[in-house]
């Protein structure tokens, strides 16, 4: 978990035609995501435009989707209260969506 890898393997938002999505996908594999309450393992596609997440990667209706274009990402502040080991985040613009993964590859 926490590796992402370059290919072809990913959805867009919700249905779609199969090969407009892997000309689309720049990377994917799984991440932790912090929700209110803990860290979900959510498999993640990165498009030049946006961040889609989904429960598992078989899945083919998305958890969410972060629109990159008007996004932020940075580091956590050692004052932030995520104590997690390469941790990043990305602030959208009404939410803060936090992403540990397992080597800072």
């Amino acid at each position: 978990v926490g590796e992402m890898s370059s290919g072809d393997e990913g959805k867009d938002k919700g249905k779609g035609d199969r090969s407009r999505r892997k000309s689309t996908t720049t990377f994917s594999g799984y991440l932790y995501k912090r929700s209110p309450s803990s860290w979900d393992k959510r498999y993640c596609v990165l498009t030049k435009t946006k961040l889609i997440y989904y429960k598992s990667k078989s899945e083919e209706i998305p958890q969410g989707t972060i629109s990159l274009p008007h996004a932020e990402c940075s580091l956590p502040d050692r004052d932030d209260v995520v104590k997690r080991d390469n941790c990043f985040l990305i602030k959208s613009l009404n939410k803060v969506f936090y992403f540990p993964c397992e080597s800072q590859s």
